[in-house]
């Protein structure tokens, strides 16, 4: 999909939260596997990430942001990859 969309001269941002579940509660999200995401969606070609934090704790959001940060740009650069954070 990522492919076609490059193809089509669009980028792909993609979406997941910081927190323990997502805004509504009823998934899982990306806390305590913040480095196999970023991972897997710098492999899918993701040209941005949209953090969200509402399944996070407000004490802890900027070691969180630090963290994705991090992550992201270790992860953007294993696939030769720049990639955007939007918070």
């Amino acid at each position: 999909m990522v492919d076609y969309l490059h193809g089509k001269g669009f980028l792909y941002e993609h979406y997941t939260d910081s927190g323990v579940n997502f805004c509504n509660r009823d998934k899982p999200a990306s806390y305590g596997y913040e480095h196999q995401d970023a991972t897997l969606f710098a492999s899918w070609g993701a040209d941005g990430l949209k953090l969200d934090a509402c399944g996070s704790s407000p004490d802890h959001w900027k070691d969180i942001l630090t963290k994705w940060d991090t992550e992201f740009e270790t992860a953007a650069a294993k696939y030769g990859r720049k990639i955007w954070l939007n918070k």
